[in-house]
């Protein structure tokens, strides 16, 4: 190992996050009822950038939104580099596409569409 107590951590799956929102980008742009509590919203926007990459938001603590990176990061190599835990993010895939994602993270097979960093 790295000779350290340090716990290492793997990210096999998931849209890394990018930016934390301070403002609800739902409500300001579409509106909703100002008394729907935080936790209950699942109110989500899709934003594009300049070369058309979809970049999605979704509902944080008060009223506050999460930027997600428009590619998925897959890493079924970091299976094999030794770590003390692992990470595995679901956000907004279907039922078929997790256990897409999950054949391809243990038979180390690549998925088209994903990102390996």
């Amino acid at each position: 190992g790295l000779g350290s107590d340090v716990r290492r951590g793997a990210v096999l799956y998931g849209y890394a996050p990018l930016m934390l929102l301070q403002r609800c980008l739902y409500r300001d742009m579409k509106g909703c009822a100002a008394d729907t509590p935080w936790n209950k919203c699942t109110r989500s926007l899709t934003l594009k950038d300049r070369t058309k990459a979809e970049f999605f938001t979704l509902p944080a603590f008060g009223h506050r939104n999460i930027l997600f990176n428009s590619v998925a990061t897959l890493r079924p190599d970091a299976l094999k580099s030794g770590f003390d835990f692992a990470t595995f993010t679901i956000t907004r895939e279907s039922t078929k596409e997790i256990k897409d994602i999950l054949y391809s993270l243990f038979k180390e097979k690549e998925l088209q569409g994903y990102t390996g960093r």
